[in-house]
């Protein structure tokens, strides 16, 4: 191939040869993308700002200013999130966006501009719904009518389906709801035929580039509407998004920012081709950050695609989740769970249960409060239009990474080696991200005009914090003061270590290590008081995970007991001998969980598999 025809990823590789770094490149070109796309988008497109969000590392706890359309002073600490951070980080992290306002206020034309600058014409559709269903048709860029045989058919314009990469859908909650969640699955079903959308991603495979993967950059798609009119009765037409469509969707609210931006706007530039004047642009950043020469490696607008899809493939800015942000995110499901004190009375049940099965002799019987905490914590609660469901979870585990690499991003390019910082920062997700993403998503949750859940979220975060750093110095940690970024932080994973250590000090076996985790878990429990809500919550639905955990040792104990690694090694159990090995032991634990629960999933006790991996912060990958 023609060097001039070949993507910039494989001109660059072709260029350094064996000193390719794929990493340093892929900083390079997403830095480079982002300060490209601001640069050409921001000439004749205003910001419209949606939130401030920052973290006070002292007191625990987030702020969350909704900005409604007005720009703030700079603040160090704080991260300030418009409309393009949002589009952007949609955009890597394959989370469809749907921002909501009145009418004039820019909606479609920033999600235009973005569009525009990215993609060359062709490479986006742009859809706008009508209140006429019968005119609606979601996935018209990607069919054809034709006439055969006399009779009219409709078919797959198969030349569409991997060249498009992004769409926008004005007005959606005009549309129909089945055809909206077959374009969010990035699906188009169509004369019994299932097509994918999207993008096919390249790949540097022992040293040479791989344009067939099998793998595919799903479809960009990013939405606009119009409040409903059962919200705003000057809007007709307009309903209420489907609940299956809106808890797909990242959906921001976009106030007016014409107060703010005023005349601004009459002087900006929006001549020029956008879209080439972005390539330009992005050859040039790209090719100083890589100290390489911008004529080889410039990229070609008909290869376009295979480097933006490579560049903004979301497994490429996928981050760990440390414990403690894993037990946080599942401490603020139990509390915005709904009605605080039945919850608080099932997780007390839950050890009743586990103290019949196990005699272990920890029980609750203090019961919670309806404090003025509680109270507004289920003033929050019930202004949600549905409950906690699944997909809220995994909305938040997506806006909290979307969050971290924002400011991972962000961060970056203040610095004088933009490169070498993405490529050291920490890159993970922890309390900080989960929760502000659990700010935002419970936002999303609320009726319209609800109280903030800021206050709800604060009180769980900090509760968690400082019993988490409590347990820090009862377990004379090196450095007991409670770190967001301390992989090891966090209340249960705390417990078990100190109970897995003292079982290798002590009878080394199964009945041993249950008889430890009660130990901490009595300990946990005791932490109870007559004058606390949120804190007694999360003791309770801890004390209760550690419980399970020994229900599931205790199950399986005569396997554990002689459970080895390989075939040709010790048992766990013999073959770690010291304290320190006490994370080898948990890591065993975890092994033998999964291949149980592989092999036992139909007969496995249902509370094993809810509890057991989040327990002990494992993934159970297929």
């Amino acid at each position: 191939m023609p060097n001039n025809k070949k993507p910039m990823l494989e001109k660059i590789l072709d260029t350094v040869g064996k000193n390719f770094s794929e990493e340093k490149v892929h900083a390079a070109m997403l830095l480079s993308f982002a300060e490209s796309m601001y640069s050409i988008v921001r000439r004749d497109c205003t910001p419209s700002p949606f939130y401030r969000v920052s973290f006070d590392k002292t007191n625990h706890c987030i702020e969350m200013e909704e900005t409604k359309g007005h720009s703030k002073v700079p603040k160090k600490n704080v991260l300030d999130i418009n409309d393009m951070d949002l589009l952007l980080m949609c955009d890597l992290r394959e989370i469809p966006g749907l921002l909501e306002g009145e009418t004039g206020v820019g909606k479609t034309f920033g999600i235009q501009r973005y569009l525009s600058t990215v993609f060359k014409e062709g490479q986006y559709f742009s859809h706008r719904l009508s209140a006429n269903a019968f005119l609606n048709n979601l996935f018209q860029h990607f069919q054809e009518g034709k006439m055969v045989n006399g009779m009219p058919v409709v078919e797959a314009r198969k030349d569409r389906i991997e060249r498009t990469a992004a769409g926008v859908i004005d007005e959606i909650n005009r549309g129909d709801p089945n055809e909206t969640l077959q374009l969010f699955d990035n699906e188009m079903h169509l004369g019994g035929l299932i097509y994918k959308l999207g993008i096919p991603i390249p790949e540097i495979k022992s040293g040479a580039y791989n344009e067939n993967t099998g793998r595919k950059k799903k479809m960009f798609l990013v939405s606009a509407q119009n409040p409903s009119s059962s919200d705003d009765a000057k809007f007709t037409g307009t309903m209420q998004l489907d609940a299956a469509v809106d808890n797909r969707l990242l959906k921001i609210y976009m106030n007016n920012a014409a107060a703010s931006a005023g005349s601004t706007l009459w002087l900006g530039d929006g001549k020029g081709k956008r879209h080439e004047l972005f390539l330009n642009d992005f050859s040039k950043r790209t090719a100083k950050k890589l100290g390489l020469d911008e004529k080889l490696i410039a990229e070609d607008d008909d290869t376009w695609l295979s480097t933006y899809a490579w560049i903004t493939d979301s497994s490429k800015t996928d981050k760990p989740i440390l414990y403690s942000a894993i037990e946080l995110a599942d401490l603020m499901t139990s509390v915005f769970s709904g009605n605080l004190i039945n919850y608080y009375k099932y997780e007390k049940q839950v050890l009743t249960d586990w103290n019949s099965e196990l005699g272990t002799g920890i029980e609750i019987n203090e019961d919670l409060q309806e404090t003025e905490k509680v109270k507004k914590i289920h003033e929050v609660t019930d202004s949600f239009k549905v409950p906690i469901i699944f997909r809220d979870i995994v909305q938040i585990k997506k806006v909290a990474d979307i969050l971290a690499t924002l400011k991972n991003i962000k961060d970056s390019l203040r610095t004088k080696d933009p490169v070498k910082n993405y490529v050291d920062i920490v890159k993970c997700v922890t309390v900080r991200e989960v929760a502000e993403a659990t700010a935002l998503v419970a936002r999303n949750k609320q009726r319209a005009n609800s109280v903030s859940p800021v206050y709800g979220i604060n009180e769980v975060l900090n509760q968690y914090c400082k019993l988490t750093e409590e347990y820090m110095k009862e377990a004379k940690r090196l450095h007991p003061q409670f770190d967001i970024y301390d992989g090891d932080a966090g209340i249960k994973n705390i417990a078990i270590y100190r109970a897995i250590r003292e079982n290798i000090s002590g009878s080394r076996d199964i009945d041993g290590l249950i008889k430890e985790i009660v130990k901490e878990s009595k300990k946990l429990v005791g932490k109870i008081s007559i004058s606390e809500d949120v804190r007694n919550v999360m003791i309770a639905r801890s004390a209760s995970d550690l419980m399970t955990l020994c229900g599931f040792l205790d199950q399986y104990k005569q396997e554990l007991q002689v459970y080895k690694e390989t075939e040709t090694e010790k048992p766990v159990l013999q073959k770690y001998k010291k304290p320190t090995d006490a994370n080898k032991i948990l890591e065993a634990i975890g092994k033998f969980y999964c291949e149980k629960q592989r092999d036992d999933a139909i007969t496995m006790p249902d509370i094993y598999q809810h509890r057991i991996q989040r327990t002990l912060g494992i993934e159970n990958s297929l």
